[in-house]
């Protein structure tokens, strides 16, 4: 794929429903970054939180049936202005608000804590705003950084 984004202030990224799109998401962020001129800590902070989102959505978004892994399902927008570089996340599985699970208890032994949480505990302490929203039946989780 071609593209001549260096003026651009955003780009949009599809991804299939497999785990080994990451790397490709990795490579475009990593790519927006270096056009933006974007701090490394920055470009990698945005990608640990992207990493877990995706992969979420992979993992548990849509039921099995439908065909996993056969078309964009996934399309991850990047915006950077205002000193500021901002994620969203569009998926079109099933409605869910990560925002509204219950944080985990941490302080809590290991083999008694529920499982789950974490993900989104991690995403909201690295981001500076995270919010959700369900538009056209699609999910949308909006993370956003200052540079």
């Amino acid at each position: 794929m071609t593209d001549n984004l260096s003026s651009q202030p955003s780009i949009a990224i599809e991804l299939r429903r497999d785990l080994t799109e990451l790397a490709i998401l990795t490579e475009r962020l990593e790519q927006f970054g270096e056009r933006h001129r974007l701090a490394a800590n920055i470009v990698s902070t945005m990608n640990l939180a992207l990493e877990e989102a995706v992969t979420n959505i992979i993992e548990y978004a849509f039921d099995d049936s439908g065909g996993k892994g056969d078309m964009p399902v996934i399309k991850v927008e990047l915006v950077y202005e205002g000193g500021c570089i901002t994620a969203a996340i569009k998926d079109n599985g099933r409605a869910f608000n990560p925002l509204q699970s219950a944080l985990p208890d941490t302080s809590l032994p290991l083999e008694d804590r529920v499982i789950g949480g974490l993900g989104i505990t991690l995403i909201r302490k690295l981001m500076d705003e995270v919010y959700y929203s369900r538009e056209d039946a699609k999910n949308v989780l909006t993370l956003r950084k200052r540079a």
